[in-house]
């Protein structure tokens, strides 16, 4: 009797511990399809937002494009000399929004194919900020913009110099493109406990509460254009994201509809 008991124990307590484990492999099982189901819904965002890209906003612009060379060149002998300067002004100015969103498009694409590699090493902060700006400059004087860089030259960050570069000249764009003429836009960096904090802040159009959340996601409804008209597709921000991230950072923002933006990245300092 006692030998059925304890054998009937033993038989019980093995069967707790296979349906125990059976369930902790359920759970995981569970686990791995729902993570699964998240990455599949993620690459048919991604997959949605390429093709919307390329059907909307890439397409509009070449429009735009094609219909002004057309005008330019079936009445060139009719228009006079300042209207002929217009047409070409604003062909420049789709060109270069044009030109953005295709580099935007492209590295964005590369980042998705894990193409994008983290090469770190000693970055001087302010020269890197000038060149952004040096690049930029003529983008500002359209709009009779000033570029204020407020470092210290001796400040140092621990970044992918290329990656960085690209993360600042998005953030510094869209702070032209949603300011209006004559307005500022300031870089800075300060170090906190050995964290480099670089931020672009402008007096521009700032963007409404209820798009915030949304700025770095793909599915995000972010798309708006500039002061100018200037296209956008949101992709700049999310892209900007997945850099910072690369490089083992974060990035942050802080708005008021109607009084500007400020974007902040933080990075390792030397």
């Amino acid at each position: 009797m006692v030998v059925f008991i304890s054998i009937s124990f033993l038989l019980a307590v093995f069967l707790i511990i296979i349906y125990y484990r059976d369930r902790r492999k359920l759970k995981r099982l569970n686990q791995q399809v729902n993570e699964s189901n998240k990455q599949l819904r993620e690459l048919n965002n991604t997959k949605d937002k390429f093709f919307s890209i390329i059907a909307h906003d890439l397409r509009s612009p070449f429009d735009a494009l094609l219909g002004l060379l057309t005008e330019l060149d079936e009445n060139y002998e009719t228009f006079d000399e300042a209207f002929k300067k217009e047409i070409i002004k604003s062909l420049r100015k789709s060109s270069h929004n044009t030109y953005n969103l295709l580099v935007n498009l492209l590295d964005w694409s590369r980042s998705q194919r894990g193409m994008i590699k983290n090469e770190p090493e000693k970055v001087n902060v302010s020269l890197i900020i000038h060149k952004v700006f040096d690049f930029l400059e003529t983008r500002a004087q359209e709009k009779q913009q000033q570029l204020i860089v407020e470092t210290d030259s001796s400040l140092h960050v621990y970044a992918d110099p290329q990656l960085l570069q690209n993360v600042l000249i998005n953030l510094v764009n869209n702070s032209i493109k949603f300011t209006a003429v004559g307005g500022k836009i300031r870089a800075t960096a300060t170090l906190q406990e050995e964290i480099i904090r670089i931020c672009v802040k402008d007096n521009g159009i700032g963007i409404p509460e209820k798009k915030i959340p949304h700025l770095f996601s793909i599915d995000g409804d972010t798309h708006r254009k500039g002061t100018e008209s200037e296209l956008g597709t949101g992709l700049g921000l999310v892209m900007c994201k997945e850099f910072v991230e690369i490089m083992g950072g974060s990035i942050s923002v802080e708005s008021e509809e109607g009084r500007g933006s400020t974007f902040c990245v933080t990075l390792p300092s030397v």
